[in-house]
């Protein structure tokens, strides 16, 4: 006689399944949309990501890495990422963005001075 089958994990999808799998959901924050998944990034465990990498914007051009710890729920049916809090907008990224345009500025100004 065999045995009955046992899954190493519960045969229900819990949280850290959905956080696995939740690339392109949508990721709400209590102040409104923040935009898509783009990536899961592992570190510490195989099994629960670390973090969400989530673009959004109004052209998609904006990056946050949010903490799985700041994740509410996820919910499969709507592919949607409910955030416990808004993340804080970084300085340090405004500031990543603003720094090619001023490296072109600095260009300009050093070619206007040399002729």
């Amino acid at each position: 006689m065999s045995r009955p089958l046992e899954f190493p994990r519960p045969f229900n999808w819990d949280h850290n399944y959905w956080l696995c799998r939740c690339e392109g959901f949508r990721v709400d924050a209590p102040t409104g949309r923040l935009g898509l998944v783009e990536a899961v990034r592992f570190g510490s465990r195989l099994d629960r990501p670390d973090e969400l990498l989530v673009r959004g914007g109004l052209f998609g051009n904006r990056r946050l890495v949010v903490a799985v710890s700041d994740v509410q729920k996820v919910v499969p049916r709507e592919e949607r990422v409910v955030l416990l809090c808004a993340p804080q907008p970084n300085r340090h990224d405004r500031l990543t963005r603003l720094r090619p345009h001023t490296r072109h500025a600095e260009k300009q100004k050093a070619a206007r001075l040399n002729r």
